[in-house]
């Protein structure tokens, strides 16, 4: 057998595993990026929830439904800023 046929054979046997190993990669590192976004959009959150049931504490109002209010306005705040930040790098 020639290197030139032997080299051909082992490509054919191993170009799928390095196509599938690159696949992989790929998936990986998308996933990586999807989860620092969506913690930025938790740190968000988390300061809302801070804020809110102190706030709620001092209005009167139940520092439970302060909690979830805050929370949901960080939450929208942190979606807000991974917009602006999207588009800025673009």
């Amino acid at each position: 057998m020639e290197k030139k046929q032997a080299a051909a054979i082992a490509e054919a046997v191993l170009d799928p595993h390095l196509q599938a190993q690159q696949y992989r990669s790929a998936a990986l590192t998308a996933a990586s990026r999807q989860r620092a976004r969506n913690r930025d959009v938790a740190w968000f959150g988390l300061a809302g929830l801070v804020v809110g049931m102190p706030l709620a504490w001092l209005l009167g109002a139940a520092p439970g439904h302060g909690a979830l209010l805050g929370v949901g306005a960080g939450c929208v705040l942190g979606c807000i800023a991974r917009v602006l930040r999207s588009t800025r790098r673009r």
